[in-house]
Protein backbone atom coordinates (compact mmCIF):
# COMPACT_ATOMS: atom_id res chain seq x y z
CA UNK A 1 0.00 0.00 0.00
CA UNK A 2 1.30 3.51 -0.90
CA UNK A 3 2.41 5.91 1.95
CA UNK A 4 -0.25 8.94 2.22
CA UNK A 5 2.40 11.42 0.93
CA UNK A 6 3.34 9.29 -1.72
CA UNK A 7 -0.53 9.47 -2.98
CA UNK A 8 -0.99 12.36 -1.96
CA UNK A 9 2.01 13.34 -4.59
CA UNK A 10 -0.49 11.18 -6.93
CA UNK A 11 -3.57 13.06 -6.87
CA UNK A 12 -1.72 16.35 -7.95
CA UNK A 13 -0.09 14.78 -10.79
CA UNK A 14 -3.42 13.94 -11.65
CA UNK A 15 -5.32 16.90 -12.19
CA UNK A 16 -8.73 14.45 -12.97
CA UNK A 17 -8.44 13.33 -9.46
CA UNK A 18 -9.12 16.76 -8.12
CA UNK A 19 -12.05 17.25 -10.56
CA UNK A 20 -10.17 20.06 -12.49
CA UNK A 21 -11.22 20.51 -15.99
CA UNK A 22 -11.34 22.72 -18.56
CA UNK A 23 -11.49 26.19 -17.41
CA UNK A 24 -10.93 25.46 -13.64
CA UNK A 25 -8.89 27.92 -11.51
CA UNK A 26 -6.15 25.06 -10.94
CA UNK A 27 -4.64 27.92 -7.59
CA UNK A 28 -8.08 27.35 -5.68
CA UNK A 29 -8.35 24.06 -6.27
CA UNK A 30 -5.53 23.46 -5.25
CA UNK A 31 -6.04 25.43 -1.95
CA UNK A 32 -9.36 23.29 -1.35
CA UNK A 33 -7.34 20.54 -1.67
CA UNK A 34 -5.00 21.45 0.89
CA UNK A 35 -7.61 22.40 3.56
CA UNK A 36 -9.05 19.11 3.20
CA UNK A 37 -5.59 16.87 3.36
CA UNK A 38 -4.97 19.24 6.26
CA UNK A 39 -8.26 18.49 8.08
CA UNK A 40 -8.27 14.33 7.70
CA UNK A 41 -8.05 12.34 10.83
CA UNK A 42 -6.90 8.89 11.90
CA UNK A 43 -9.13 6.46 13.86
CA UNK A 44 -7.25 7.10 16.68
CA UNK A 45 -7.33 11.27 15.93
CA UNK A 46 -11.14 10.78 15.80
CA UNK A 47 -10.87 8.58 19.49
CA UNK A 48 -8.65 11.63 20.90
CA UNK A 49 -11.34 14.30 19.94
CA UNK A 50 -13.18 15.65 23.04
CA UNK A 51 -16.43 14.39 23.90
CA UNK A 52 -19.40 17.08 23.86
CA UNK A 53 -20.05 19.76 26.06
CA UNK A 54 -23.36 20.86 27.53
CA UNK A 55 -24.10 23.96 27.77
CA UNK A 56 -27.66 23.60 29.19
CA UNK A 57 -26.93 19.89 30.89
CA UNK A 58 -28.89 16.84 29.27
CA UNK A 59 -30.67 19.78 27.04
CA UNK A 60 -28.22 21.65 24.77
CA UNK A 61 -25.25 21.50 23.54
CA UNK A 62 -21.64 23.83 23.00
CA UNK A 63 -21.16 24.34 19.28
CA UNK A 64 -23.76 22.35 18.20
CA UNK A 65 -27.12 23.79 15.69
CA UNK A 66 -30.00 23.76 18.01
CA UNK A 67 -34.02 23.87 17.09
CA UNK A 68 -36.90 24.68 19.20
CA UNK A 69 -40.00 24.44 17.58
CA UNK A 70 -43.78 24.41 18.27
CA UNK A 71 -46.85 25.23 16.92
CA UNK A 72 -48.54 29.49 18.44
CA UNK A 73 -48.93 29.93 21.94
CA UNK A 74 -46.62 27.12 22.81
CA UNK A 75 -44.15 29.26 25.15
CA UNK A 76 -41.22 28.98 22.97
CA UNK A 77 -39.78 32.14 23.35
CA UNK A 78 -40.39 32.10 27.10
CA UNK A 79 -38.34 29.09 26.55
CA UNK A 80 -35.87 30.56 24.58
CA UNK A 81 -35.43 33.48 26.79
CA UNK A 82 -35.49 31.46 30.17
CA UNK A 83 -32.46 29.47 28.68
CA UNK A 84 -30.26 32.51 27.10
CA UNK A 85 -30.74 34.30 30.63
CA UNK A 86 -29.88 31.23 32.78
CA UNK A 87 -26.80 30.79 30.29
CA UNK A 88 -25.99 34.62 30.67
CA UNK A 89 -25.97 34.85 34.74
CA UNK A 90 -24.76 31.07 35.15
CA UNK A 91 -28.40 30.07 36.71
CA UNK A 92 -29.29 26.74 36.94
CA UNK A 93 -32.40 25.93 34.48
CA UNK A 94 -34.86 24.02 36.51
CA UNK A 95 -32.40 21.40 37.69
CA UNK A 96 -29.96 21.61 34.89
CA UNK A 97 -26.28 22.95 35.33
CA UNK A 98 -25.04 25.29 32.88
CA UNK A 99 -22.29 26.68 31.64
CA UNK A 100 -22.17 30.39 32.06
CA UNK A 101 -21.01 32.54 28.74
CA UNK A 102 -22.74 35.76 26.92
CA UNK A 103 -25.57 35.08 24.74
CA UNK A 104 -26.86 37.40 21.83
CA UNK A 105 -30.35 37.43 21.29
CA UNK A 106 -31.85 37.93 17.47
CA UNK A 107 -35.42 39.19 18.23
CA UNK A 108 -36.71 39.25 14.87
CA UNK A 109 -40.55 39.50 16.06
CA UNK A 110 -42.17 39.95 19.49
CA UNK A 111 -39.38 42.62 20.50
CA UNK A 112 -41.86 44.63 22.58
CA UNK A 113 -42.86 41.41 25.13
CA UNK A 114 -39.09 40.97 25.64
CA UNK A 115 -38.96 43.72 28.37
CA UNK A 116 -41.36 42.95 30.34
CA UNK A 117 -40.18 39.05 30.61
CA UNK A 118 -36.69 40.23 31.01
CA UNK A 119 -37.77 42.43 34.06
CA UNK A 120 -40.15 39.54 35.14
CA UNK A 121 -37.28 36.68 34.70
CA UNK A 122 -35.14 39.57 36.90
CA UNK A 123 -37.20 39.87 39.89
CA UNK A 124 -38.09 36.59 40.00
CA UNK A 125 -34.52 34.84 40.58
CA UNK A 126 -33.69 38.11 42.14
CA UNK A 127 -31.14 39.45 40.31
CA UNK A 128 -30.83 43.36 39.79
CA UNK A 129 -29.13 43.71 36.32
CA UNK A 130 -27.95 41.37 33.48
CA UNK A 131 -25.07 43.76 31.92
CA UNK A 132 -25.00 43.90 28.33
CA UNK A 133 -21.51 41.61 27.89
CA UNK A 134 -23.26 39.26 29.22
CA UNK A 135 -26.87 39.36 27.48
CA UNK A 136 -27.46 41.69 24.07
CA UNK A 137 -30.47 41.70 22.18
CA UNK A 138 -30.08 42.66 17.90
CA UNK A 139 -33.67 44.30 18.12
CA UNK A 140 -34.09 43.19 14.35
CA UNK A 141 -34.19 40.12 11.68
CA UNK A 142 -30.93 39.33 10.46
CA UNK A 143 -31.15 37.61 6.67
CA UNK A 144 -29.28 34.54 6.58
CA UNK A 145 -29.50 34.42 3.13
CA UNK A 146 -27.94 37.37 2.47
CA UNK A 147 -24.59 37.04 1.79
CA UNK A 148 -23.34 40.30 3.22
CA UNK A 149 -25.86 40.15 6.32
CA UNK A 150 -24.71 36.52 7.28
CA UNK A 151 -20.93 37.52 7.13
CA UNK A 152 -22.21 40.79 9.40
CA UNK A 153 -23.61 38.07 11.37
CA UNK A 154 -20.16 36.04 11.85
CA UNK A 155 -18.17 39.90 12.73
CA UNK A 156 -20.48 40.67 15.17
CA UNK A 157 -20.19 37.44 17.04
CA UNK A 158 -16.40 37.21 16.61
CA UNK A 159 -16.33 40.33 18.81
CA UNK A 160 -19.04 39.49 20.73
CA UNK A 161 -18.03 35.57 21.94
CA UNK A 162 -21.41 34.72 22.66
CA UNK A 163 -21.81 30.99 24.21
CA UNK A 164 -25.04 31.00 22.59
CA UNK A 165 -27.09 32.94 19.63
CA UNK A 166 -30.93 32.92 19.43
CA UNK A 167 -32.66 33.48 16.64
CA UNK A 168 -36.45 34.39 16.97
CA UNK A 169 -38.00 33.18 14.14
CA UNK A 170 -36.35 31.43 11.77
CA UNK A 171 -38.83 32.47 9.34
CA UNK A 172 -38.33 36.30 9.92
CA UNK A 173 -34.24 35.23 9.12
CA UNK A 174 -35.28 34.14 5.65
CA UNK A 175 -36.28 37.61 4.55
CA UNK A 176 -37.72 36.75 0.88
CA UNK A 177 -36.65 32.96 0.93
CA UNK A 178 -38.68 30.29 0.71
CA UNK A 179 -38.82 27.62 4.23
CA UNK A 180 -39.58 25.03 2.11
CA UNK A 181 -36.82 25.19 -0.17
CA UNK A 182 -33.92 23.16 0.80
CA UNK A 183 -31.61 25.78 -1.07
CA UNK A 184 -33.04 28.23 1.33
CA UNK A 185 -32.86 26.21 4.20
CA UNK A 186 -29.50 25.28 3.20
CA UNK A 187 -27.89 29.06 2.83
CA UNK A 188 -29.20 29.50 6.68
CA UNK A 189 -27.83 26.63 8.12
CA UNK A 190 -24.56 27.45 6.36
CA UNK A 191 -24.90 30.88 7.70
CA UNK A 192 -24.97 28.96 11.31
CA UNK A 193 -22.45 26.96 10.69
CA UNK A 194 -20.32 29.21 9.40
CA UNK A 195 -20.81 31.11 13.38
CA UNK A 196 -20.31 28.02 14.91
CA UNK A 197 -16.64 27.64 12.65
CA UNK A 198 -16.10 30.88 13.57
CA UNK A 199 -17.06 31.28 17.53
CA UNK A 200 -17.91 27.67 18.90
CA UNK A 201 -20.99 29.20 19.87
CA UNK A 202 -24.35 27.25 20.15
CA UNK A 203 -26.96 28.08 17.29
CA UNK A 204 -30.54 28.07 18.52
CA UNK A 205 -33.43 28.25 16.13
CA UNK A 206 -36.82 29.37 17.51
CA UNK A 207 -39.08 27.82 14.66
CA UNK A 208 -42.94 27.23 13.53
CA UNK A 209 -44.91 23.93 13.58
CA UNK A 210 -46.89 22.99 10.72
CA UNK A 211 -51.16 23.78 11.31
CA UNK A 212 -51.33 20.08 12.72
CA UNK A 213 -48.47 21.38 14.66
CA UNK A 214 -46.18 17.22 14.40
CA UNK A 215 -43.47 18.53 12.46
CA UNK A 216 -41.67 21.64 11.93
CA UNK A 217 -42.43 23.79 8.94
CA UNK A 218 -40.43 23.73 6.00
CA UNK A 219 -37.72 22.04 4.41
CA UNK A 220 -36.46 18.59 6.54
CA UNK A 221 -33.47 20.07 5.74
CA UNK A 222 -32.96 21.54 8.92
CA UNK A 223 -34.41 18.26 11.32
CA UNK A 224 -31.25 16.72 8.98
CA UNK A 225 -28.69 19.10 10.28
CA UNK A 226 -29.50 19.95 13.53
CA UNK A 227 -27.94 18.09 16.50
CA UNK A 228 -30.68 19.21 18.90
CA UNK A 229 -34.48 19.59 17.92
CA UNK A 230 -36.87 19.79 21.18
CA UNK A 231 -40.64 20.29 20.22
CA UNK A 232 -43.39 22.63 22.47
CA UNK A 233 -46.84 21.49 22.20
CA UNK A 234 -49.28 23.00 24.60
CA UNK A 235 -52.52 21.83 25.97
CA UNK A 236 -54.62 24.37 28.03
CA UNK A 237 -52.26 26.42 30.56
CA UNK A 238 -49.53 23.62 29.98
CA UNK A 239 -46.91 22.91 27.82
CA UNK A 240 -44.78 19.74 26.82
CA UNK A 241 -41.56 20.06 25.90
CA UNK A 242 -40.26 16.75 24.04
CA UNK A 243 -36.72 15.77 22.80
CA UNK A 244 -37.43 14.66 19.71
CA UNK A 245 -33.43 14.56 18.30
CA UNK A 246 -30.19 14.68 20.61
CA UNK A 247 -27.49 13.60 18.06
CA UNK A 248 -24.52 12.69 20.36
CA UNK A 249 -26.57 12.33 23.68
CA UNK A 250 -29.37 10.59 25.16
CA UNK A 251 -32.65 12.56 24.40
CA UNK A 252 -33.90 13.96 27.98
CA UNK A 253 -37.28 12.83 29.58
CA UNK A 254 -40.37 15.08 28.39
CA UNK A 255 -40.98 18.52 30.44
CA UNK A 256 -43.97 20.32 31.59
CA UNK A 257 -43.79 23.86 31.98
CA UNK A 258 -46.48 26.95 32.32
CA UNK A 259 -46.41 30.58 33.60
CA UNK A 260 -46.72 32.60 36.31
CA UNK A 261 -47.50 36.34 36.45
CA UNK A 262 -44.89 38.04 37.95
CA UNK A 263 -44.92 42.23 37.80
CA UNK A 264 -46.41 42.92 34.28
CA UNK A 265 -45.65 39.88 32.68
CA UNK A 266 -45.06 36.14 32.73
CA UNK A 267 -42.37 33.76 34.05
CA UNK A 268 -41.58 30.23 32.86
CA UNK A 269 -42.27 28.01 36.00
CA UNK A 270 -42.34 24.08 36.33
CA UNK A 271 -46.07 22.98 35.84
CA UNK A 272 -45.31 20.27 38.57
CA UNK A 273 -45.23 22.97 41.34
CA UNK A 274 -48.13 24.87 40.06
CA UNK A 275 -51.74 23.81 40.65
CA UNK A 276 -54.20 24.53 37.47
CA UNK A 277 -56.01 26.91 39.53
CA UNK A 278 -53.05 28.95 40.55
CA UNK A 279 -52.79 30.11 36.82
CA UNK A 280 -54.82 33.38 37.06
CA UNK A 281 -54.37 36.40 35.50
CA UNK A 282 -54.87 38.43 38.31
CA UNK A 283 -52.73 41.24 36.52
CA UNK A 284 -54.96 41.86 33.97
CA UNK A 285 -57.92 40.47 35.43
CA UNK A 286 -58.22 44.11 37.52
CA UNK A 287 -57.03 46.20 34.24
CA UNK A 288 -60.17 44.87 32.86
CA UNK A 289 -62.52 45.72 35.49
CA UNK A 290 -61.09 48.90 36.15
CA UNK A 291 -61.32 49.99 32.77
CA UNK A 292 -65.33 48.80 32.90
CA UNK A 293 -65.90 50.68 35.68
CA UNK A 294 -64.51 53.61 34.31
CA UNK A 295 -67.03 53.39 31.22
CA UNK A 296 -70.83 53.86 30.90
CA UNK A 297 -71.36 51.58 28.17
CA UNK A 298 -70.65 47.86 27.09
CA UNK A 299 -67.67 47.28 25.05
CA UNK A 300 -66.55 44.83 22.69
CA UNK A 301 -63.87 41.62 24.01
CA UNK A 302 -61.87 43.43 21.15
CA UNK A 303 -62.22 46.99 21.98
CA UNK A 304 -61.18 45.79 25.30
CA UNK A 305 -58.15 44.20 24.42
CA UNK A 306 -57.58 47.12 22.80
CA UNK A 307 -57.74 49.35 25.49
CA UNK A 308 -56.14 47.25 28.56
CA UNK A 309 -53.24 46.33 25.91
CA UNK A 310 -50.61 43.71 26.53
CA UNK A 311 -50.77 39.82 25.68
CA UNK A 312 -54.57 38.88 23.75
CA UNK A 313 -54.54 35.91 25.53
CA UNK A 314 -54.24 36.94 28.66
CA UNK A 315 -56.93 39.65 28.45
CA UNK A 316 -59.11 36.95 26.64
CA UNK A 317 -58.42 34.50 29.62
CA UNK A 318 -58.76 37.71 32.06
CA UNK A 319 -62.46 38.34 30.72
CA UNK A 320 -63.39 34.70 30.76
CA UNK A 321 -62.54 34.31 34.78
CA UNK A 322 -64.11 37.87 35.58
CA UNK A 323 -67.43 36.77 33.89
CA UNK A 324 -67.46 33.20 35.58
CA UNK A 325 -66.56 34.26 39.08
CA UNK A 326 -69.53 37.19 38.60
CA UNK A 327 -67.71 40.05 38.33
CA UNK A 328 -68.54 40.92 34.90
CA UNK A 329 -71.45 40.00 33.09
CA UNK A 330 -71.65 39.14 29.48
CA UNK A 331 -74.34 39.06 26.85
CA UNK A 332 -74.69 38.50 23.10
CA UNK A 333 -73.42 41.42 20.60
CA UNK A 334 -73.84 41.38 17.28
CA UNK A 335 -70.86 39.87 16.10
CA UNK A 336 -68.86 40.00 19.02
CA UNK A 337 -69.71 39.92 22.88
CA UNK A 338 -70.33 42.69 25.08
CA UNK A 339 -69.12 43.34 27.82
CA UNK A 340 -71.41 45.25 30.35
CA UNK A 341 -70.41 47.68 33.72
CA UNK A 342 -68.44 45.94 36.27
CA UNK A 343 -71.13 43.98 38.62
CA UNK A 344 -68.37 43.81 41.81
CA UNK A 345 -64.70 45.17 41.10
CA UNK A 346 -61.90 42.93 40.89
CA UNK A 347 -58.95 44.08 43.07
CA UNK A 348 -55.49 41.64 42.85
CA UNK A 349 -54.38 42.04 46.65
CA UNK A 350 -58.45 41.01 47.81
CA UNK A 351 -57.80 38.22 45.68
CA UNK A 352 -58.71 34.55 47.23
CA UNK A 353 -58.74 32.27 44.22
CA UNK A 354 -62.11 31.12 42.15
CA UNK A 355 -65.74 31.08 43.78
CA UNK A 356 -65.99 28.31 41.59
CA UNK A 357 -63.53 25.18 42.63
CA UNK A 358 -63.99 24.10 38.94
CA UNK A 359 -62.93 27.46 37.09
CA UNK A 360 -59.51 26.97 35.77
CA UNK A 361 -57.43 29.40 33.77
CA UNK A 362 -57.38 27.38 30.18
CA UNK A 363 -55.58 30.07 27.94
CA UNK A 364 -56.92 30.50 24.07
CA UNK A 365 -55.53 32.22 21.30
CA UNK A 366 -53.02 33.09 18.47
CA UNK A 367 -50.36 35.12 19.83
CA UNK A 368 -47.22 33.62 18.92
CA UNK A 369 -44.99 33.56 22.46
Amino acid sequence: MREPDEHMASVRRHPSSRGGGEGSDDGVTELHAAQLRQAMLSVADLAALPPPVPLVDGVLWRNTLAMLWGPPAAYKSFIALDWGLCVATGTEWFGHGVAQGPVLYLAAEGTSGLRGRTAAWMEAQGIDDVGRDSFAFIPQAVNLLDKAWAAALVEVAEQYRPALLIADTLARSLVGGEENSSRDMGLAIDAANKVQAATGTTVLFVHHATKEGSTERGSGALFGACETSIHCLRAGAVTTVKCRKQKDAEEFAPMRFGLETVGESCVLVDAATVGSDDFRPTYYMEKVSRELESVAVAMSINQICSVVGGTKEYVRSAINALVTEGHVLRSPGKGSTLLHTSLRPFRQEDDKGPFDDGAQWAPGGEDDF
